[in-house]
Order: structure tokens, then C-alpha cells, then sequence
């Protein structure tokens, strides 16, 4: 019922948790009514999730973490955004937190149908306020989620690096062989 630290785990982070675990097998649906294939995901996040997960995904304290270049379930799906192959990160964060809390909410779909797109700062002002409100999440995930996200805010700079010449670009891959 809650990660090692006392984070309880919420009814949407089970459903994603079953879809990173155990993908619909021989299918491309996003949602099949038959147990435990209600939600999946794309290959990318299970592949993300498989890599980067502990042993143990729940576990989030000291005593438990053994291998230090893993994480924990929450800080994976407080790390990754869906529906992209690259995590959009600094002041573009955006992650699968947001996205169960948006998916579980049809007035939220409603009132912002791209939350990452031309409703992203829109949809930030309103999690940022009614989210931790919401029975979608508790105090504790919330709290993660603010300290990610001011994190990413603050430390922009190095998620986004500012390109003045062009050796900043790095390798022309696709222009070499014709060099």
C-alpha cells in the first residue's frame, strides 16, 4: 500500500505500474478491458522502466536502495513523459504524473485537451494548485512532484543548453559520409 518511505501508492500509479510490468502481449491497444491489460504502455517506457527501476520499485529509503544507479517507481514516473521518446525535461518538464492526473480528470481533458502542448502553461498553473486537492493525489506524491518540477525550473539552464556557435550542435552525422 505505500513505498518503503510512507508514500502511499495511488490506484493510477497500480494501473502503471501493471502496464510497465506486464505489456499487453502481441497487441498495440492502449485499452483492454481484460485484467491486468486495462492501461499499457509503449515499448520506450517499458524499456525505460526496466532499466532504470530497482529490484524493488517501491522501495524509497536507504535501508532498501542497493544500487544507487537505479531509482524508485515514483521518481521513474516523475522522470520520464509520456507519449515522446525524449523526456521533456527543464523548463519543459513534464511527466507521467501529470498525465494520470490528467487522464483520471475529463473536466481537466476538457478544459486543457494539450496539456503539452498549447495548454502547457495553463495546465502547470492548474496542477500547481488543484492537483494536491484532488483524491488523484496525496501529499507526499504532490511534494515529489513540486520538488521535481522546481528543480527543473531553477536548473533549466542545464537542461537546455544555449547554442552560439556551431561546434555547440555536436557531430553532423547525416552531412559526413558526403564530406
Amino acid at each position: 500500500n505505500n513505498f518503503t518511505d510512507g508514500t502511499g501508492i495511488l490506484p493510477w500509479m497500480r494501473k502503471s505500474y501493471a502496464a510497465a510490468v506486464f505489456p499487453i502481449p502481441n497487441s498495440t491497444l492502449i485499452d483492454v478491458e481484460t485484467p491486468p491489460y486495462k492501461v499499457s504502455m509503449s515499448f520506450y517506457l517499458r524499456s525505460s522502466f526496466r532499466d532504470r527501476t530497482l529490484s524493488n520499485p517501491f522501495c524509497a529509503t536507504d535501508s532498501c536502495h542497493t544500487d544507487k544507479t537505479k531509482i524508485n517507481f515514483l521518481q521513474w514516473m516523475l522522470s520520464v513523459t509520456p507519449g515522446t521518446s525524449v523526456d521533456m525535461d527543464g523548463i519543459y518538464y513534464f511527466s507521467l504524473v501529470e498525465e494520470a492526473v490528467w487522464k483520471l480528470r475529463k473536466d481537466v481533458r476538457a478544459a486543457f485537451p494539450e496539456p503539452m502542448g498549447k495548454d502547457f502553461v495553463r495546465f502547470k498553473k492548474w496542477f500547481h494548485v488543484f492537483a494536491p486537492l484532488h483524491k488523484t493525489m496525496n501529499d507526499r506524491v504532490f511534494a515529489k512532484w513540486k520538488a521535481t518540477y522546481d528543480h527543473h525550473q531553477k536548473e533549466n539552464r542545464t537542461y537546455h543548453v544555449a547554442i552560439k556557435t556551431e561546434e555547440d550542435l555536436g557531430i553532423n552525422i547525416v552531412g559526413w559520409p558526403a564530406a
